[in-house]
């Protein structure tokens, strides 16, 4: 599997981790040391500015164990993990991602990688790219210019956008015998924009939305 690396987006999160583990075997047996600790409560979770605060003060047991029963909350016992190194780091991250069940992919536009933040597939991240626009917001563009260039329909609905657009806020106006008289732009192009996102879903012809946004 781990040479398939075109056919990637297409394995479940477990299959992948199988591919890992064949790809590097390595990992089949890594080790993590932990231990526990004993640490102050408050309202039944571990009290952690509390103990910001007697790490600061260096406090030596008995003021420890002073500072844990002042309120009376008690105390828990926790388990953590201990990270000696960069490459133990790296991995703990990577099985707790794989935990989690995030997916990385790498930005099509910026080339760096980002976590997906819901199920739905996208090429670009949320990282500001150019002004105050995101790859994610010059990416959609980008797409959208590619598919304009390679599609006469949508050429077209350029056309006529751009026209009214430069008609102003009222482009129907002096037509009155236009379907879309009274209506302004900004309201024009909301029913645009939905048709033109029927067609780009295969859901309308290209005929029914050069008729539907032509007035």
């Amino acid at each position: 599997m781990h040479n398939d690396v075109d056919n990637l987006p297409n394995y479940t999160i477990s299959e992948k981790f199988i591919g890992f583990a064949a790809a590097f075997p390595e990992y089949g047996q890594f080790v993590f040391k932990s231990s526990l600790a004993v640490s102050p409560t408050y309202r039944g979770k571990l009290d952690f500015d509390k103990i910001k605060y007697i790490n600061k003060k260096e406090a030596d047991t008995k003021e420890v164990l002073r500072l844990i029963h002042t309120d009376h909350e008690g105390v828990s016992i926790a388990s953590y993990t201990i990270i000696e190194n960069l490459h133990e780091m790296l991995f703990f991250e990577f099985t707790e991602m794989l935990k989690q069940g995030l997916q990385v992919k790498k930005c099509g536009l910026c080339g760096r990688y980002f976590i997906l933040q819901s199920k739905h597939e996208t090429e670009y991240c949320d990282r500001i790219y150019r002004g105050k626009r995101t790859c994610k917001q010059f990416g959609a563009k980008k797409v959208f210019n590619e598919r304009v260039a390679a599609d006469p329909v949508l050429q077209e609905y350029q056309r006529i956008y751009k026209r009214y657009f430069a008609r102003g806020g009222t482009p129907f106006e002096n037509y009155p015998g236009s379907k879309f008289h009274g209506l302004k732009f900004t309201e024009w192009s909301k029913i645009a924009y939905e048709l033109r996102q029927r067609y780009c879903n295969g859901e309308i012809t290209g005929e029914a939305l050069i008729d539907g946004v032509q007035g």
